[in-house]
């Protein structure tokens, strides 16, 4: 079991679901050994920001990425994202392939482009809401696939890929393919991006 500390939100699925293993009381808070090797996998995917990974020894499989690309638009806080997710450089190399990112849309984070929790720290408010009309809905079931990130220089989040994107809590989401996400914390077509990161200057490299 690996920890990133910076992606770390302290949502806290790992200390609830395993206490015995992710002890924060102690100096080396991760214990694999004190808890079933499953048990502890299902855990660790519990873990929306992707701080916490996981390998098994031998020839077990290990965190195998959901059937479906998914898109949670937490109200007041980050973009969650789950699924086959590929992320892609200015140069359209592939440096990082994950399953489960917490992104930052405030605009504050030290981390970007993923969330530290300083949407809490400047009060950052949205209620997570997805306007209709803003992207282009799939008629059908979506197909399986790759979602592939794109974090563009001072700009937008790009997503390309068979994707659902909700508000967390709702059942049903919007099932598109591709779609730009503000992350300066100005936008007025929240979650989506309207070129506010222009107008404001947001900088991030």
């Amino acid at each position: 079991v690996t920890f990133d500390k910076p992606r770390c939100i302290h949502v806290g699925e790992c200390v609830r679901g395993l206490p015995a293993v992710f002890d924060t009381s102690k100096r080396k808070w991760i214990a694999p050994d004190a808890g079933d090797a499953a048990k502890i996998a299902e855990v660790v995917e519990r873990c929306p920001s992707g701080a916490l990974q996981y390998e098994f020894t031998g020839n077990a499989v290990s965190e195998i990425p959901p059937e479906r690309n998914t898109v949670v638009i937490n109200p007041h806080g980050p973009i969650y994202v789950r699924g086959n997710i590929e992320i892609i450089d200015g140069e359209g190399k592939v440096p990082a392939r994950e399953t489960r990112l917490s992104l930052c849309r405030c605009g504050k984070s030290n981390n970007k482009p993923y969330c530290d929790n300083q949407h809490v720290e400047i009060r950052f408010r949205d209620k997570g809401e997805i306007p209709q009309g803003v992207v282009e809905a799939v008629d059908g079931e979506l197909p399986a696939g790759k979602l592939r990130i794109e974090f563009s220089k001072g700009g937008p989040i790009g997503m390309m890929g068979p994707m659902t994107i909700s508000a967390r809590g709702e059942k049903n989401g919007v099932p598109t393919t591709e779609a730009w996400f503000y992350r300066c914390g100005g936008s007025e077509s929240k979650p989506f991006c309207d070129g506010t990161h222009q107008a404001i200057g947001f900088r991030d490299e």
